[in-house]
């Protein structure tokens, strides 16, 4: 199984969409350009990051030729880790070069809140093994972090599981793996 996923590094990587992964991080360069002073800019600008981040690495799985592939041996959800692998590396280190470096905290709580709602965005994909599952997958985190930034954190626990990205990644982050492996086994 190794053996077959090494040969097909270079031939994925030639498919994958490179623009998106070139124009988040040209974004997030800017927005750190433009917001360098502000404390509240600096979560509104990790939480945004964080967001299109995941929301950047789930939609990364979408493989163009799943329905050739499909009489193939391995695996979606082997190819979609493949696809995952690849891509992900740019994204993040570009996303705590830029915003994570800049945080009180540091860069591990961003990495976290990216973890939790990539394995959310990837949770939703895995059950809806169509195209269409990557495209809601790639729009939970953007409207999960939306929803917390807009929403009423005093509306009781409703506000609260708005922010449970942020404030319980770890758990979110379990639940989520948990989902995609159950949804990788069906």
């Amino acid at each position: 199984m190794i053996a077959v996923l090494t040969q097909a590094v270079r031939p994925t990587a030639r498919t994958i969409a490179w623009r998106p992964v070139a124009g988040v991080a040209a974004g997030l360069v800017l927005l750190s350009v433009l917001l360098v002073e502000e404390d509240r800019a600096q979560m509104v600008m990790a939480w945004l990051g964080a967001a299109v981040t995941a929301s950047l690495l789930v939609a990364a799985i979408r493989d163009r030729a799943s329905r050739l592939l499909a009489a193939v041996p391995t695996p979606l959800s082997a190819r979609r880790l493949l696809r995952l692998a690849i891509v992900a590396p740019v994204p993040v280190a570009v996303l705590v070069l830029v915003v994570g470096l800049r945080q009180p905290d540091g860069p591990l709580p961003l990495l976290g809140d990216v973890t939790a709602l990539t394995l959310a965005g990837l949770g939703v994909a895995s059950w809806m093994a169509d195209e269409r599952g990557v495209a809601w997958g790639a729009g939970l985190p953007l409207a999960w972090v939306a929803g917390a930034q807009f929403g009423n954190s005093s509306a009781g626990a409703v506000g609260d599981a708005l922010l449970w990205w942020h404030t319980d990644s770890l758990v979110v982050g379990a639940i989520a793996a948990g989902c995609v492996l159950l949804g990788a086994r069906r």
